[in-house]
């Protein structure tokens, strides 16, 4: 079932800038080789907007690289914990070299230990301190 929602909801661009924004929390991918990027609304498309499954906002593929992406307010617990039930649950159905979580907030301060929270801690566990950044909007980060 899943794996039909992620077909249905893949949107493949080869744009030279891939802009996500949701409210006030912008995250800006520069793709300067023009390289085919899969974008996949997991909230609102993959899961429904109803659901009450817990789940981030995008997901984007690479080819080698997947980049799962929450767009969020304030609360960076909530967006770990978003994060990572999407990689335990998503992951399988791809192929990667290396998975990537970036949490986008609006407002509001980095807090000054993540390591105290126990979704941060399983999600470095995961995928290594590398693959996680959390930063305020807009967050613009280059892929090649």
């Amino acid at each position: 079932m899943i794996e039909e929602r992620l077909n249905q909801c893949e949107e493949s661009k080869q744009d030279s800038v891939i802009l996500l924004k949701e409210k006030k929390s912008v995250y800006r991918l520069i793709n300067s080789n023009n390289d085919r990027i899969s974008i996949y609304e997991i909230d609102g498309c993959v899961y429904d907007a109803g659901s009450r499954e817990t789940r981030c906002d995008y997901l984007l593929n690479t080819g080698d690289k997947l980049f799962f992406i929450e767009l969020k307010g304030i609360n960076v617990r909530k967006g770990l914990n978003q994060i990572l039930t999407s990689i335990r649950k998503l992951k399988q159905y791809f192929n990667y070299d290396s998975i990537n979580a970036r949490i986008v907030t609006t407002r509001g301060q980095k807090p000054k230990r993540l390591n105290t929270f126990k979704e941060y801690r399983d999600l470095v566990k995961l995928i290594g301190t590398r693959g996680v950044v959390l930063k305020n909007s807009p967050f613009e980060e280059k892929i090649n």
